[in-house]
């Protein structure tokens, strides 16, 4: 639904405009109204919508003079006017108003200023989401790779990187570590220990002899399983019952 508030002087003119909205644009949601541009300017503060159909021409102020009072709340606008002189279309233009429409309403240049309003907020949401989910990934990403792990050793405790590991494998009771300058590490400790304490920070046990680091997998290869490629070129088999769980922790870390 897109969120929407109108602004106009005339009560007449709203309750018209509220009335053509509810029955041709199902997807506007009304969710305030105001006649004066004083509170249109507190509407627009508090709720943050998607669209404002707004007024030029009201008595105390403008509607280009409201459009200034709120220019740090993203919106679109749809001006209105009872009045047909080429001055407001430009001015509306350069307020980058997204449609003008005259008062009385013609449904048809309704319909398609609507739409026009619905297509430019829908494909803007998809871009901010992308970008935010993005952002959120090298965020997570950066912080991951800052973090540690604690090894024991016979002479005592390792702390390794977890950006220098490419893989765990399992080996009986113990574990080995693809480290990423191909040397390996062998640890007292079960791979299932390392997946509980790494589960939330990047890795994932694709098979009950391999927990990957996705930030080297390379590509995945689908099969009954399937398996992973990962950046030095080894493939690693992905267990069938945990194929489902696997994919589905792909598309929420890599924002697919």
């Amino acid at each position: 639904m897109i969120k929407t508030i109108i602004i106009d002087d005339e009560p007449r003119s709203i309750q018209n405009l509220k009335l053509l909205l509810e029955r041709y644009c199902k997807q506007i949601e009304i969710i305030a109204t105001a006649e004066y541009p004083e509170n249109g300017i507190l509407l627009i503060q508090e709720h943050k919508p998607d669209l404002v159909f707004i007024d030029i021409e009201m008595p105390t102020m403008k509607g280009f003079e409201v459009l200034k009072q709120v220019a740090d709340v993203p919106f679109k606008v749809i001006f209105i006017t009872a009045y047909d002189e080429y001055e407001y279309a430009v001015s509306a233009i350069r307020s980058a108003a997204l449609d003008y429409l005259l008062k009385p309403f013609d449904i048809d240049e309704l319909i398609s200023a609507v739409a026009k309003a619905e297509k430019t907020i829908l494909a803007e949401k998809v871009v901010e989401k992308v970008t935010k989910d993005t952002v959120n990934h090298l965020l997570y990403n950066q912080f991951v790779q800052k973090q540690k792990i604690a090894l024991p050793t016979l002479n005592g405790i390792e702390l390794v990187l977890l950006e220098n590991i490419r893989y765990f494998q399992a080996d009986n009771t113990y574990t080995l570590l693809q480290m990423l300058d191909d040397t390996n590490k062998v640890v007292c400790k079960s791979i299932k220990d390392f997946e509980a304490q790494l589960s939330e920070k990047g890795f994932f046990r694709i098979h009950r002899e391999y927990l990957i680091n996705l930030n080297y997998m390379k590509s995945y290869v689908k099969g009954r399983g399937g398996y992973v490629i990962m950046e030095n070129g080894k493939e690693l088999a992905v267990a069938n019952d945990r194929k489902e769980g696997f994919l589905a922790f792909l598309i929420q870390f890599w924002g697919l």
